[in-house]
């Protein structure tokens, strides 16, 4: 934020030219592609991971090792759409170390969804005889 209010503020006095103003809005657009391609890649991975898991289904009918195999699954597609991400960010925080706290900071959205996803699916995956609900009672009943 500080960053912006400084940008401004060059913007305001004129100290900038106008190739500054298209050389940070392309990083700004190289960033969400970046973003857009890690996203889509996880659901590409997952997608990939299908057959995989009927296969599994079809082989057992152990629950339990069923939601794990889920889990699994999950993990593999994230970690290398992550895997990507990291290896795509590359040339970004070579130019500007601050790029790293936008990295650091899109893995911890990522799995903050991520928590909230399982939290909401748990009464169809986790816990097939629990009430469909969103808000849980309880001081800690949220994820």
């Amino acid at each position: 934020m500080l960053g912006s209010i400084r940008s401004l503020g060059r913007i305001l006095r004129g100290e900038t030219t106008q190739l500054d103003t298209l050389r940070t809005q392309g990083i700004k657009l190289q960033v969400f592609g970046l973003t857009l391609v890690v996203m889509v890649l996880a659901a590409v991975y997952g997608a990939s991971l299908a057959p995989l898991t009927l296969t599994w289904y079809a082989s057992t009918d152990n629950y339990p090792s069923a939601i794990l195999f889920n889990a699994m699954m999950f993990f593999v597609a994230s970690l290398s759409a992550q895997l990507v991400c990291f290896r795509l960010y590359r040339p970004l925080i070579a130019r500007n170390p601050n790029h790293r706290y936008t990295l650091i900071g899109w893995v911890l959205i990522y799995a903050f969804v991520g928590i909230q996803m399982g939290w909401v699916l748990r009464p169809f995956i986790g816990s097939p005889g629990s009430p469909v609900r969103f808000f849980r009672e309880g001081a800690w009943g949220n994820a």
